[in-house]
């Protein structure tokens, strides 16, 4: 399903592959912090229903969103980040960040902001994996699953 603020995707997930190994499968350029990476939400799910969504054009001050405004969009939403779904739908359709350069973005154990981000850059694709308290800008699509199929096993 497809409209000009939201996409959604059934996903098939690989949840028995570690998140460096969902990250290797992407076939992307890695940027990546491997304590983040480590403490990547894990969700549940072998098909989960991916949402990746634009925020609303109010969030936004001068183009750009802090990551406080797009954890409340999320709330909003009832979406939760599940990088390893992103991971692996970025993955099945490469090309789409190419247009759609898409994230999510969760806080750790010790409350600071980290984020998974699939971009293209000069005809490389990448994906970075790190903490950062910056700014979204506007470009960026978001992605996230909704609450309640978190603790699903489908």
């Amino acid at each position: 399903m497809m409209s000009s603020k939201q996409i959604v995707r059934i996903v098939s997930v690989g949840r028995s592959r570690s998140p460096e190994q969902s990250l290797d499968a992407s076939g992307r350029r890695q940027n990546t912090t491997a304590s983040v990476v480590e403490a990547m939400p894990r969700n549940r799910g072998k098909k989960v229903k991916l949402v990746y969504f634009k925020p609303d054009e109010s969030a936004y001050k001068d183009g750009w969103l802090p990551c406080q405004v797009l954890e409340n969009e999320y709330k909003k939403r009832r979406l939760v980040p599940d990088p390893q779904a992103q991971t692996d739908d970025n993955a099945a359709h490469p090309g789409f960040a190419d247009s759609k350069p898409n994230a999510c973005q969760w806080k750790d154990e010790d409350d600071h902001w980290c984020y998974i981000a699939f971009d293209s850059y000069q005809g490389v694709r990448d994906v970075l994996v790190n903490q950062d308290d910056n700014d979204w800008h506007s470009r960026w699509w978001y992605a996230g699953v909704p609450q309640e199929s978190v603790s699903s096993d489908t």
